[in-house]
């Protein structure tokens, strides 16, 4: 099986929309999190502790409704006070988990670096199949976030493009495609 060519697969099926929505997807994720605070650090973490088992759509406006109220709410309990903890000045990579949530936040501070969020519709993509949570146990063997990780790497230097972009490209034509909505 080869994860970069079902990778480079999907992306051969992104319609015109995808892309320029895809493409967009990271820069306005970091646009957001600069107008949540002055230091993007705090506006990303937020948005990337709260993300856990959320819509983007739903994520979003946890988000801004932390910054509003000062405090997090309306989603996983350790969610919440990871988001409270940084906005009380705590370095979000100090409290950030996991390495899909540590990517993530790295993706929307550095919108055009390196990092790439594997969530389950981005190994769905490499892996060529839409799959089940037992599917996706096998990201919690070591090396195996970097292997998948790496199949965007390689996909995106053989299309001249960031591998953050290529992620959000083929998410958003996954999502499409399997009919899914922003809310879900």
């Amino acid at each position: 099986m080869n994860l970069t060519e079902n990778i480079l697969t999907t992306m051969g099926r992104a319609s015109r929309d995808d892309i320029v929505a895809g493409a967009s997807w990271y820069t306005d994720a970091h646009a957001l999190a600069g107008s949540l605070s002055a230091d993007i650090t705090v506006g990303a973490g937020v948005i990337a502790a709260l993300s856990p088992q959320l819509s983007w759509v739903v994520n979003q406006r946890q988000a801004i409704a932390a910054f509003r109220t000062g405090a997090a709410s309306g989603c996983l309990g350790s969610s919440c006070r990871k988001a409270d903890r940084i906005m009380a000045g705590e370095p979000a990579l100090s409290v950030l988990g996991g390495d899909k949530v540590r990517n993530f936040y790295d993706n929307i501070v550095n919108p055009h670096g390196s990092s790439v969020a594997i969530d389950r519709h981005a190994w769905s993509i490499a892996m060529g199949f839409r799959s089940s949570n037992k599917d996706r146990s096998s990201l919690g063997r070591k090396g195996e976030y970097d292997r998948f990780a790496d199949a965007y790497r390689a996909a995106a230097g053989r299309l001249g493009i960031s591998p953050p972009t290529l992620q959000a490209i083929t998410w958003v034509t996954w999502r499409r495609e399997a009919g899914l909505t922003w809310a879900g």
